[in-house]
């Protein structure tokens, strides 16, 4: 989906990076639920891969008020 909206390919890091914070994989994060609808809320919000996912790692980060 984010490929999609940005019209372009994550690279293999990139894509790591968005499986470990959607499945809370890494032990300091909390899984995101998210809608299709806010997730391209976020991409009109982000510029490109690296924005849109650091908006998210910092979302599932315990106690975030992004959320």
């Amino acid at each position: 989906m984010l490929e999609h909206y940005f019209q372009s390919r994550m690279t293999p890091g990139q894509r790591k990076r968005v499986k470990e914070v959607i499945g809370g994989s890494d032990g300091r994060k909390v899984p995101l639920k998210m809608t299709p609808a806010q997730i391209e809320q976020m991409t009109v919000e982000h510029d490109a891969f690296g924005g849109m996912i650091g908006a998210l790692e910092a979302m599932a980060l315990p106690n975030s008020s992004a959320k």
